[in-house]
This record gives C-alpha cells, sequence and structure tokens, in this order.
C-alpha cells in the first residue's frame, strides 16, 4: 500500500530517536525548537518534514543523510499518488473557476447587474 511507505519514513525517525534515547522534547531542542506535535507527525508519518529539513534530521537523528533522502523521496512520491488518487485532477474549461469571468458571464445573462455596499440589485 502507497501509504506504508510514509509510515515507514516515520519509524525510521521515531526508531532512531529511541534508539538516541531521546524524549521528544530533547530531540527538538537538539534539532532547533521544532515543536513536538510536528515531530510527532513526522515519526506517525501523517506529514513530511520539508526537504530543506533533511540534513538537520538526519544530524539530530543520527541517520545517514543519504539514507534519509532516499526514503523521503519516496515518501513524497507516495504522497503525490495518494493525493491524485483522493483528488483527481479535473482540468477546467476555458473560464470555468474564473470567478471573475464568471461574473461577467453572469451579469450578461442577467441584464446586468449593480452592486451597492455588500448587495447585488438587478438593473
Amino acid at each position: 500500500m502507497v501509504s506504508d511507505t510514509l509510515i515507514a519514513f516515520g519509524e525510521r525517525l521515531s526508531k532512531a530517536r529511541f534508539d538516541l534515547s531521546l524524549t521528544r522534547p530533547e530531540l527538538s531542542k537538539k534539532i532547533g525548537s521544532i515543536p513536538m506535535p510536528t515531530i510527532q507527525n513526522w515519526e506517525n508519518g501523517t506529514i513530511l518534514p520539508k526537504e530543506e529539513m533533511l540534513e538537520t534530521l538526519a544530524l539530530g537523528y543520527n541517520v545517514p543523510l543519504e539514507e534519509l533522502k532516499v526514503m523521503w523521496k519516496r515518501a513524497k512520491d507516495a504522497q503525490k499518488t495518494l493525493r491524485a488518487a483522493r483528488y483527481p485532477s479535473q482540468t477546467p474549461k476555458k473560464n470555468e473557476g474564473d470567478l471573475f469571468s464568471g461574473a461577467i458571464s453572469n451579469k450578461r445573462a442577467l441584464g446586468g447587474v449593480r452592486t451597492q455596499g455588500n448587495h447585488a440589485r438587478l438593473r
């Protein structure tokens, strides 16, 4: 399953922290005051850290940077696959989804709209 890759990344971080006998607050201080809920979400596989954080995490968790980068890349790809499955992209038609162009076509269809304050009135 795709989400297994996300969880594997988090479990790797969690195992590394346990191997160092660090609590989340101790790790938070060690890697630069990252909020504990953020660390918890990384370790649970709920969210992925930003790519810029990988070097800091490698040092803080005492994990080889290359290993972390490979796992992060796999997890990021899995995350994209998961999002694509949940929210299939729909290509909008011309002017669809454009509030301004929709307002213009609605105005034409209604014969003109005049606004006053927060209220729209038909002419």
